[in-house]
């Protein structure tokens, strides 16, 4: 029996980019409405009355440049702890099973046996294909009281380069069926 392995470290910038922004993205949007409320609280007074106390001006300034350092600061702290979560996950596809490793302070492994595995497919949608990335879902077959495969969990892997994301299906396939084939002999 071949002994073949694939490791994969790093998962792509665009990989990161797009953890990154599904993190900062509602933050954002709450942050640009912010500073819009405030630009229109600050205008539109004086454009309905033509007076606007000249404190109120430099409250809202003062706001608007807080919410931009808040935005800074937020963005600074996001991209590094994304970037720490990162450089911590792996997929290590062996002869047996696939491993995940993930995490910062409590670094988790999961370990899926092949012979687990219902099903693996690439989930993209347009924006994904447009970026070139995919999400890898994995069915894996449990065991409960009512007998082996009635208890299913869904793993996914998000935002894999589709590069990557394929190599993982077509390697995961080849060794389920190695090993269905293996059970058969037996």
């Amino acid at each position: 029996m071949q002994n073949t392995s694939l490791n994969y470290k790093t998962l792509g910038l665009k990989t990161f980019f797009m953890i990154v922004i599904k993190k900062l993205l509602v933050l954002f949007v709450i942050i640009i409405a912010l500073v819009i409320l405030s630009t229109l609280i600050k205008f539109l007074p004086s454009v309905i009355s033509k007076t606007i106390s000249p404190d109120f001006v430099g409250i809202l300034d003062l706001v608007n440049t807080f919410i931009i350092i808040i935005a800074i600061v937020t963005f600074i702290f996001v991209t590094i702890t994304t970037w720490l979560e990162y450089i911590h996950y792996s997929i290590t596809l062996d002869s047996h099973d696939i491993s995940i490793t993930r995490g910062v302070l409590n670094i988790e492994k999961i370990g899926i046996p092949y012979r687990r595995i219902q099903q693996i497919r690439i989930n993209r949608s347009l924006f994904d294909q447009i970026l070139g990335i995919t999400s890898v879902v994995i069915t894996v077959l449990g065991m409960s009281e009512e007998g082996p495969g009635s208890n299913r969990s869904i793993i996914v892997l998000p935002y894999i380069d589709t590069k990557i994301a394929t190599n993982i299906q077509n390697f995961v396939l080849s060794k389920a069926e190695v090993e269905e084939v293996e059970s058969v002999k037996k």
